[in-house]
């Protein structure tokens, strides 16, 4: 990155690169700038290992976390533009026009490539978005129902797992749910769990 980072950015950089760790900082302490440095040397490392996949850049996925659309919508804009000039594809998914209890009745909101459109999540589809996406930024709830069907996979399609503002981590909420439902529970010994970055006020 060409901004020169804090003593105690570069300190919590070092400490993610080899462990699972939470970041607490005020807002505005550059948190988020954090969570880039660690991105871009993840996507580095992968591509040293393998060569390009599809029509993206990585196999494995990096999925940034958010609680509420908002912050979503401010994360994406911070992370499109700076993978922009490293010509990563970031994809932005949120919850869309139809509400419904039922995941599979949902249709999701997308902006990628400067691009907006809408899709009702299946299978196919999901794969397809993995195929053509490098960084996916998304609301805790999209994920927790991908996860559960089993259209995203924790250990196959995920290298590293970013939650921000990740104190909601508690009793019923999804990101919750993604932690005790998946992360802990849905694999044996021979799979790989993706690396966690969490962020904090």
């Amino acid at each position: 990155m060409s901004i020169t980072p804090y003593a105690f950015q570069s300190q919590a950089f070092e400490e993610a690169k080899t462990k699972n760790i939470i970041v607490v900082g005020n807002t505005g302490t550059g948190k988020t700038h954090i969570s880039i440095m660690l991105m871009e040397y993840m996507i580095q490392k992968s591509l040293e290992i393998e060569p390009e996949y599809a029509s993206c850049k990585l196999r494995k996925k990096i999925i940034f976390v958010v609680d509420k659309v908002l912050l979503g919508n401010q994360q994406f804009e911070v992370i499109e533009k700076d993978m922009a000039k490293q010509d990563i594809t970031v994809g932005k998914y949120v919850g869309g026009r139809v509400f419904t209890r039922d995941p599979q009745e949902k249709k999701l909101d997308v902006t990628k490539q400067n691009e907006q459109y809408y899709f009702t999540p299946t299978a196919q589809r999901w794969r397809k978005e993995l195929e053509e996406t490098d960084i996916l930024v998304m609301t805790a709830q999209i994920l927790l129902d991908a996860l559960r069907l089993a259209f995203i996979k924790m250990d196959e399609d995920i290298m590293l797992l970013i939650f921000d503002e990740c104190h909601h981590c508690t009793k019923d909420h999804p990101y919750n749910g993604i932690m005790k439902e998946v992360y802990f529970t849905d694999y044996d010994e021979h799979s790989i769990r993706p690396k966690i970055f969490g962020m904090t006020a």
